[in-house]
């Protein structure tokens, strides 16, 4: 914890550094500083551009048409090869897309609720076992190892819910990746709760003996 705060502190002291400094030699107000007035433009263009809105549209429409779809066979989907049209804001047109940019919604769409059902299950039991690991691993560093593999598949499964990242080759890689080093996490630790705690017992009467 004092090393994060540390880390935090330091960085906050970078940023203050380059808004203060400038405008202390300058003999202006820090709101003119140029690097401030840098930040506030490229986040208003990142957050606020037409672009962007446009994009947020699409997916409003993207997710509204698919969940219609996904209703219709809402136990087992559509299927893998499933396609439907949406209407694009930027070019005004309709597209016809197999892309559905939410995790939850692909599944349900494609596998319907019996899929989406399974592969929740799979996730949470994995997120339950890595966070085990972390708690009762005897290794201490496969435990921080597991803390960061189940850091890394909530952000993997957050990114998920705003992209489709199935159909992205790079990020489905990383997701299988991610999930197998964290059972291989699990396993050398016992893999599961009562095996863990057992062999920390057993780990603690030898140290008392």
């Amino acid at each position: 914890g004092g090393e994060v705060a540390v880390a935090a502190l330091a960085v906050v002291g970078v940023v203050l550094g380059l808004a203060v400094v400038p405008a202390l030699t300058s003999q202006k107000s820090i709101t003119s500083s140029p690097i401030l007035t840098k930040i506030t433009k490229t986040v208003n263009s990142t957050l606020g551009s037409q672009a962007k809105s446009e994009s947020a549209q699409a997916r409003l429409n993207k997710w509204g048409v698919a969940y219609g779809d996904a209703e219709l066979s809402p136990i087992l989907g559509q299927g893998l090869g499933y396609t439907y049209s949406y209407f694009e804001p930027g070019p005004n047109q309709y597209v016809v897309t197999d892309l559905t940019e939410n995790l939850g919604l692909d599944l349900w769409l494609r596998t319907g609720l019996l899929g989406l059902a399974l592969f929740l299950v799979a996730l949470v039991v994995s997120i339950a076992n890595g966070l085990t690991a972390w708690r009762l691993h005897p290794d201490r560093m496969v435990a921080v190892l597991a803390l960061g593999l189940v850091a890394a598949v909530i952000g993997l499964f957050a990114k998920g819910m705003v992209e489709s990242i199935f159909e992205n080759y790079r990020l489905a890689t990383v997701l299988g990746l991610t999930l197998g080093m964290l059972r291989s996490a699990v396993t050398s630790g016992g893999g599961n709760l009562l095996k863990m705690r057992t062999y920390n017992r057993a780990e603690h009467d030898l140290e008392v003996v």
